[in-house]
């Protein structure tokens, strides 16, 4: 196998990675939106009605809902964004760097919520849910920050190694 043959593989590997994890975080995106609406859902009303306690329930209501959807919304964007562009890019299609960052933008966020959830849990501060829902929220958070990492490299690497086949010729 000559070192053209050798790039040109690497590149089919992770142009692959980036479209299987490319749908992936797609998926993962509109899960996150589901499991907050679940969760708030399922929240009984004794917490609603602490949390809310000085009339902030139902006096800025419409308020509280109208952020909720947007930073929602927002969020949901933001996966479905770069899920979006490692999918096209995954396929050869045009290549745009901004989704790098939100990538790694998004793996960091994933890691900060799951050190949060791990120093809230060590610090012993009262948690409403059962430390096996707390550990399967951390292990979730890690698995997605990794994956994110992973496709971030993998659209770096493309780029490596398309530079590298170009400097060759």
């Amino acid at each position: 196998m000559d070192q053209d043959e050798i790039i040109r593989s690497r590149i089919r590997k992770h142009r692959n990675t980036l479209n299987i994890l490319g749908t992936g975080t797609m998926a993962l995106g509109i899960w996150n939106v589901i499991k907050f609406i679940i969760g708030l859902i399922s929240t009984p009303k004794e917490i609603l009605d602490e949390l809310f306690a000085e009339q902030i329930y139902t006096d800025n209501m419409m308020l509280l809902i109208l952020i909720l959807i947007v930073l929602l919304g927002g969020s949901m964007a933001l996966y479905l964004y770069a899920g979006d562009r490692a999918r096209a890019e995954g396929r050869g299609k045009k290549r745009r760097s901004f989704y790098i960052g939100v990538v790694f933008l998004l793996s960091l966020m994933h890691t900060l919520s799951a050190l949060y959830i791990v120093i809230t849990l060590l610090s012993g501060y009262d948690i409403r849910e059962s430390v096996l829902s707390i550990i399967v929220a951390v292990i979730v958070d890690m698995t997605a920050a990794i994956t994110l990492a992973e496709m971030g490299w993998s659209a770096v690497m493309i780029r490596k190694y398309q530079r590298m086949a170009i400097t060759e010729k």
